[in-house]
């Protein structure tokens, strides 16, 4: 059976969806509210203008959602893992592996 994973990162959380790819039927979904900050946003205090978000939320966002989301398929899961790969002073991210 395939399945299609669908991730949205929103300004609180990041949500995952999982559809059967035969049939377009919701399989499982999850939702996991960002940590950093005050519902996800950094508040500049020098500057009421600018809000940031803290890219490892979306990183965890997607390890945990993802997870959750096969668990709540019945999508069984030996482990996660995310690599990356560097070249000279730069840091690329790689995949997200399930195995």
């Amino acid at each position: 059976m395939s399945y299609t994973i669908g991730l949205d990162y929103g300004t609180n959380s990041c949500r995952c969806v999982i559809v059967n790819a035969a049939n377009g039927d919701e399989v499982g979904t999850a939702i996991y509210e960002y940590e950093t900050g005050e519902h996800g946003i950094i508040l500049d205090k020098r500057d009421h203008n600018v809000a940031r978000q803290n890219p490892a939320d979306y990183i965890k966002g997607i390890a945990v959602t993802i997870k959750k989301a096969m668990s709540a398929a019945g999508i069984g899961v030996l482990a996660i893992a995310n690599s990356a790969s560097s070249k000279g002073s730069e840091i690329s991210p790689g995949a997200l592996g399930f195995i």
